[in-house]
Order: structure tokens, then sequence, then C-alpha cells
């Protein structure tokens, strides 16, 4: 049994029909960041985790502009591959990519 499921089509109109999800992984959005958060964020079950990507500035403001107050956990991860130069080894870097991690935290509502 596998836990993975492709479902074609253009995030986030193409999530309405799955049901709410419990953890979510955003690795790109051809400039629909802040729209995706907003709507994986309405729909992420309580005690649910959102984890998004960023490479570009722009895409770097929008994760720091949803988390706003919330406690997000922040990495950097970058990597760098060998490549010859003159004749000699070297190691290029990739661009770094900042992961954002958010618990969503069940809200108590008052009686």
């Amino acid at each position: 049994m596998s836990n993975l499921h492709i479902v074609p089509g253009r995030a986030p109109d193409a999530l309405a029909e799955l049901p709410d999800p419990h953890v979510v992984f955003i690795g790109g959005s051809s400039g629909s960041l802040r729209e995706m958060l907003d709507a994986v964020w309405a729909r992420l079950q309580p005690g649910g985790r959102l984890v998004a990507s960023a490479v570009t500035e722009d895409s770097r403001v929008e994760l720091h502009g949803f988390a706003g107050d919330r406690a997000a956990e922040w990495t950097e991860l970058s990597i760098a591959r060998s490549e010859r130069l003159a004749g000699q080894r070297v190691m290029r870097p990739y661009l770094p990519v900042l992961l954002m991690k958010l618990e969503k935290i069940e809200s108590i509502t008052p009686p």
C-alpha cells in the first residue's frame, strides 16, 4: 500500500476534492506561494504540520510574512557539487533552500 497519490491539476484548486490534510509540503509555487499557504493552512487539521520551501528572495519574504508571530522552525539547506576548473576540482554551490515548518496548534474556544 502506498501513501503517495498523484493529483493532477494546479494547487490550490486541485486540492478542493481532497480530505483535510494532516501534513503538507509545498516545494514550489510558480508565484502563488501565499495563496497556497493560506489555502492549505485553512484546511490543515489541528496538530497538523506545514513545511514549505523557498529559494528566491520573494518566496522567502512570503514565508516570513505568512509565519508572522507563529512559532515557525527555520532550516536552511546548502549543497555543492564538484566541477573541474583549470584542471582542478572545485565545489560549486547551488542556491540555498529555506525550509519553514509550522505546526497548527488546536485553538480552544470558550463555551
